[in-house]
């Protein structure tokens, strides 16, 4: 992704207008220009001067809004993914989580502790005090339905709730990205939380899934915030969170603070300034909660973790972040295909006969459609592909993989800004018009992804 005008490029405004139009006076010469009601942060409502403010390239295709798509098969299919997701979900609630990381924190945080009473799996021993390398904001957010209901939380529940509070967001990036026609916009929320590994995320009944949730919802608003130029301290506070949640991801505040930036108005510094004082008491948080309990900052725990399978072990001996994990991450993350269900050495194999990896499964089979990202183009284009890069550097440097999982669920923490992406390029090569069947074959491979998964963790 990069800034030039490769294509039909487009500029940090509305993609198009309504109707799949260059929007009105914001074409070529008219009054779409920065600080005009179709820059961003303007009003950019339809039908006002420059409301898209679009401007495309001279004699290339103009972007596709999705007009075209009709509305009922959308809606069709939200509902049939809804009752398969639902289904999932009730699966999910059986069994109970083995290791309730998160409700088992909570209930030492109302206790007034940092450290659990016992060993649990995958836990940090410091000192003879037993820890959780994990963020705490899920614990936190647990703590009142711990304190009535118990450790026991089903977080596959608190997952629904979570993703709930998240479709809003997606609606209005795609509304902001240009795709004005609700039939399109539901196609590209159903692409994004059932077409790729969110959904089998979803359905887990297990702390290391719920937290990516978190972070995705965090940073879906997050994003949301800035591309409408709008409350930057509130975006700030989000990115804290998401950093809360997974440290790593305190990274995003460079990409949202870059689309802020985009504005070029005297108040982008402003926002940015606004932005970092937002994301402090966060980041500070995870400073001083590391500090307690290691002794540094910058100690998470996931150093001297205990680890149960030598694999993973061996791997961290050759650092926890190495560029000797680049090429196993990647090829996890991009292109790892299904196995064979009996092993490569069995005499025959069975129907269908290959099942997936639980190392993971690449992006080339799960979810295709978010290639359309090496597609978009423009100053906001390369913000946000910017961002989906720097989210992914350190889970790509990483020695865990994501073991054991379906597709690659560290990406869950970049999804926000690689869907985007993803809508930008589907939008400028006018490919709007495909997402049903990108859809079709996305959520039915998503969703024998999450049964798989449900039924290797029962």
């Amino acid at each position: 992704m990069t800034d030039q005008p490769t294509g039909p490029w487009l500029p940090p405004g509305r993609l198009v207008g309504p109707r799949g139009r260059p929007g009105g006076s914001g074409a070529p010469g008219g009054s779409g220009a920065p600080g005009s009601s179709g820059a961003p942060g303007g009003s950019g409502a339809p039908g006002s001067s420059g409301a898209s403010g679009a401007r495309g390239v001279a004699g290339g295709p103009e972007p596709d809004a999705g007009d075209n798509l009709p509305l009922w098969s959308a809606l069709a299919a939200l509902t049939l993914v809804g009752v398969m997701t639902l289904a999932l979900l009730v699966r999910g609630l059986r069994p109970a989580d083995q290791t309730p990381h998160f409700g088992l924190l909570a209930q030492a945080f109302l206790h007034g502790r940092l450290s659990l009473r016992a060993p649990v799996y995958d836990d940090v021993v410091y000192h003879g005090h037993v820890y959780l390398p994990f963020g705490p904001f899920p614990a936190i957010l647990l703590m009142p339905a711990v304190a009535l209901f118990g450790v026991g939380i089903r977080l596959n529940v608190v997952n629904a709730l979570v993703a709930g509070v998240t479709i809003p967001a997606l609606w209005g990036v795609w509304k902001e990205l240009g795709v004005d026609s609700p039939a399109a916009r539901i196609w590209l929320t159903l692409l994004s939380m059932a077409g790729t590994c969110y959904l089998s995320a979803l359905v887990i009944n297990s702390s290391y899934f719920t937290a990516h949730i978190v972070v995705f919802a965090c940073l879906s608003w997050a994003l949301l915030l800035a591309l409408r130029s709008r409350w930057p301290a509130l975006a700030g506070c989000l990115v804290g969170l998401a950093a809360l949640t997974r440290a790593q991801d305190g990274l995003a505040l460079i990409p949202i603070m870059w689309v802020y930036l985009q504005s070029g108005t005297e108040r982008s510094w402003r926002a940015a300034g606004e932005l970092l004082l937002g994301a402090a008491p966060g980041l500070l948080a995870v400073a001083l909660y590391d500090l307690a309990r290691f002794g540094s900052p910058f100690r998470t725990g996931y150093d001297i973790q205990a680890l149960s399978f030598a694999p993973l072990a061996k791997a961290r001996a050759v650092g926890l972040f190495s560029l000797a994990h680049l090429p196993k991450n990647l090829y996890y993350f991009l292109v790892a295909g299904p196995v064979p269900t009996r092993g490569e050495n069995a005499p025959t194999f069975g129907v269908p006969g290959v099942s997936p990896s639980s190392w993971g499964m690449g992006l080339i089979w799960i979810s295709p459609w978010m290639f359309a990202a090496l597609f978009a183009r423009g100053p906001r284009a390369a913000a946000i592909g910017v961002g989906a890069v720097i989210l992914l550097v350190p889970s790509l440097l990483y020695y865990g993989i994501g073991w054991i999982q379906f597709g690659y669920r560290y990406a869950i923490d970049a999804y926000p800004f690689l869907i985007a992406a993803a809508a930008m390029g589907l939008v400028q090569r006018r490919r709007l018009r495909w997402m049903p069947w990108l859809t079709a074959y996305s959520v039915i491979v998503n969703v024998w992804g999450a049964r798989w998964l449900l039924r290797l963790l029962s």
